[in-house]
């Protein structure tokens, strides 16, 4: 991707919402937030 002086390597990635239906699925199950942090202030 050009950023109008050079071409800078780049990943685009098709963004995904996310929200109470998926958030195991998507933020903890790749290990970018561990569940404990995701749901320490929720309570049961």
């Amino acid at each position: 991707m050009n950023n109008g002086k050079i071409d800078v390597p780049s990943v685009l990635l098709d963004p995904q919402a996310v929200d109470k239906s998926n958030i195991d699925a998507t933020i903890i199950a790749d290990g970018f937030h561990k569940k404990e942090d995701v749901y320490k202030n929720v309570k049961k």
